[in-house]
C-alpha cells in the first residue's frame, strides 16, 4: 500500500470516528447522509450541515479548497479553507496565508499572512516555519525580530527544509543575527546541496565557491561541477574559470570555453565577455571542438558533460 492510500485510509477512519462522536451511533440525519456519500457534494453539505459537522471532513474541505483556488473560484475556496483552518488543518492555514498575500477574495493583509503562517508553523510544517522566519527577519507583517527569525529557521532546517538550510548557512557565513560559524555554514550548505530541491544548485555553487576561495581546489571543482550540471549559470562560469586557471584540475581551454559558452546562454554579458576572452587564446580547431562538445552537453542536459 503506498503512502497516499495509507493516509487516505487513516483520514477516512478518523472521519468515521468523528461522525460517531458527533452523532452517536450512525444517526440518519440529512447532513450525515451527505457526508457519508463516496463523492461529497460540498454545496449540499454547506446547506444542511453546521460548521461543527463539516469539521469532520476538514481534510476533504482543504483539498476541495485547493481545487477551487486552481479553478479561480477564490471566494468559495477561501470559505472552505477557513472551515478547515478552524479545525486545525495546517495546509488550510498555508492556503489562507496565500489568499491574504495575493489579495484574492480579500484585501492584501500582511498581518493576516503572518497569522496563518505562524499557525501552520506551530503545527510543525517546515515550509510555514521558513515563511515565519523570513517575515520576522524582514519585519514584514510583524515586528522585526532576528532572534525569532533564527529560531524558526533552525526549526525548519532541522526538518530538512533546504530553503531554511540555505538561508541559515548564509547567515552563519555573514554573521547576520547569529555567530559567524564557517563549520556550521558548510554543514548546512552540504545538507541543502544533497537535497533534491530548487535550492540544491545554489547550495552546491556556494560550496564550490567557498572551497575554491579556501584553495581546496579539488573539493571546489566537485561541487561547482554538480551545480553547473544542475543548471546554475554562476557555477557554470566558475567551472569555466577553474578550467582556465588549471587549479585542482588540468588546464583546458576547450572545456573552459564550453562552460563559459553554456553560462553565456543565461544572456549575462559578463559570461559572454569571459567566453570571448578565452576564445582569443584558442585555435579555430579548438573553438570548433568546444562548440561540438557544447552541443553534446546540451543534448545530455549537461549530465556527465
Amino acid at each position: 500500500m503506498n503512502k497516499l492510500k495509507f493516509l487516505a485510509l487513516i483520514f477516512i477512519t478518523l472521519s468515521a470516528i468523528a461522525a460517531v462522536v458527533i452523532w452517536g451511533s450512525p444517526k440518519k440525519t440529512e447532513c450525515y447522509d451527505v457526508l457519508s456519500t463516496p463523492s461529497l457534494d460540498f454545496d449540499k453539505a454547506k446547506e444542511v450541515c453546521s460548521k461543527g459537522e463539516l469539521g469532520i471532513v476538514a481534510i476533504e474541505l482543504a483539498g476541495r479548497s485547493v481545487e477551487l483556488y486552481n479553478e479561480g473560484n477564490y471566494k468559495e475556496a477561501k470559505y472552505l479553507a477557513e472551515i478547515a483552518s478552524e479545525y486545525n488543518f495546517p495546509l488550510a492555514d498555508i492556503l489562507l496565508a496565500k489568499f491574504y498575500s495575493e489579495g484574492k477574495a480579500t484585501e492584501i493583509n500582511k498581518k493576516m499572512v503572518f497569522k496563518y503562517y505562524l499557525k501552520a508553523a506551530e503545527s510543525g510544517l517546515s515550509d510555514a516555519q521558513f515563511e515565519v522566519a523570513i517575515m520576522y527577519r524582514t519585519g514584514d507583517g510583524v515586528e522585526k525580530n532576528i532572534v525569532e527569525a533564527v529560531k524558526w529557521l533552525k526549526s525548519s532546517a532541522e526538518k530538512n527544509n533546504s530553503k531554511a538550510q540555505l538561508e541559515l548557512a548564509k547567515m552563519h557565513l555573514d554573521g547576520l543575527g547569529v555567530e559567524a560559524d564557517i563549520d556550521e555554514a558548510l554543514k548546512l550548505l552540504t545538507q541543502a546541496a544533497d537535497n533534491k530541491s530548487n535550492e540544491q544548485s545554489e547550495a552546491q555553487f556556494l560550496l564550490g565557491y567557498w572551497y575554491i576561495y579556501e584553495e581546496k581546489f579539488s573539493e571546489g571543482y566537485k561541487w561547482a561541477k554538480k551545480s553547473a550540471e544542475n543548471g546554475n549559470s554562476n557555477a557554470q562560469a566558475l567551472l569555466g574559470a577553474i578550467y582556465a586557471g588549471g587549479k585542482g584540475i588540468n588546464k583546458d581551454l576547450v572545456y573552459s570555453y564550453v562552460w563559459f559558452n553554456i553560462a553565456a546562454m543565461s544572456e549575462e554579458k559578463a559570461y559572454m565577455d569571459l567566453r570571448y576572452d578565452i576564445e582569443k587564446q584558442m585555435t579555430n580547431e579548438q573553438i570548433a571542438e568546444a562548440q561540438k562538445i557544447t552541443r553534446e552537453c546540451l543534448k545530455k542536459e549537461l549530465k556527465k558533460c
